[in-house]
Parts: C-alpha cells; structure tokens; sequence
C-alpha cells in the first residue's frame, strides 16, 4: 500500500467559473463544485497525485457519482470533454 509521500500538488483560479464533463456525457459550468473534492473556494481549484502509485488524492468519489445522477435540467449532452 503506498504512503503517499511523492505528491504532485496543483493549484489555480478560474475566470469566475469552469466547465465539467461526466463520463455518460453530460457536461455543466459553474464555480468549481464543492462536492468535487477539487476544492473548496469557488474559483480556486486544486487537487494532488500521488507520482508512485499515480492515484488522484482527496477526491470526494461518491459526491461526483451523485452529482452525475442528478437530473439536473441545466446540463448538455455533448461528444467531446473539454
């Protein structure tokens, strides 16, 4: 099991707002979502890799699984992610 000791930490702010996509196509914008475990301040996002076992750390799975099932009227379909 690795200990995470080798993280890669990135950071940046968005032009008030950003854009997400899921994996069954649905895509919305907004402020970086808080359930996202991206970040925790709007406009600010961030998140760490682990360089040993390559795992995304501190990301809150099961809030973007339900966000993903929301019918949320306001998302679009679309080919591409971007």
């Amino acid at each position: 099991m690795c200990d995470h000791k080798n993280v890669f930490v990135v950071g940046g702010k968005t032009s008030d707002t950003c854009s997400w996509s899921f994996p069954d196509g649905q895509r919305d914008d907004g402020y970086i979502p808080d359930w996202s475990g991206f970040s925790e301040y709007g406009d600010y996002i961030s998140f760490e890799v682990c360089l040993d076992c390559k795992q995304a750390l501190n990301i809150d799975v099961e809030g973007i699984l339900a966000a993903m099932n929301e019918d949320d009227e306001d998302s679009e379909e679309d080919e591409y992610i971007y």
